[in-house]
């Protein structure tokens, strides 16, 4: 079974490489040298972010027998409109390729939705997806 929490400081490193996962897999066979540095760059920059905050969160999904984190989400309060109002925003979403398609970035991004609607009292969440990313662009138009 999967289980959804916040993020705690211990999860960092398994959040990095769920980050810094490529999209399409490498070769067999052969370690991925700029993955390792994009996990290393991921691991300096997250402590700060993890640390629970009224404006910001990450959220993970975890293998209840294993305790693998196989999903993790990130989201923040943002001014981004000309008005100054404050909105949510989701920075990241990753999903471990083995549970890619079978509905972890779909709840991920519902919990995202919820909270900023309960807890910060924000209507609208917004997203970046790269223009490639056809998974998550089907993801995100679903949810409307």
């Amino acid at each position: 079974a999967l289980q959804l929490r916040h993020a705690r400081a211990a999860d960092l490193r398994p959040i990095a490489e769920l980050l810094a996962e490529p999209t399409a897999p490498a070769a067999a066979g052969a370690f991925d040298w700029g993955a390792q540095a994009e996990v290393e760059r991921w691991c300096r920059a997250l402590p700060a972010r993890l640390a629970p905050r009224n404006d910001h969160m990450f959220a993970v999904i975890a293998d209840e027998g294993t305790g693998a984190i196989v999903g993790v989400t990130e989201l923040g309060k943002r001014t981004m409109t000309p008005a100054g109002a404050r909105v949510a925003y989701i920075g990241n979403v990753a999903v471990g390729a083995s549970q890619r398609r079978s509905g972890v970035g779909r709840r991920l991004v519902g919990f995202a939705c919820k909270w900023a609607r309960s807890r910060w009292d924000c209507a609208d969440v917004f997203a970046h997806v790269e223009e490639d990313n056809a998974p998550a662009r089907a993801l995100y138009e679903s949810l409307g």
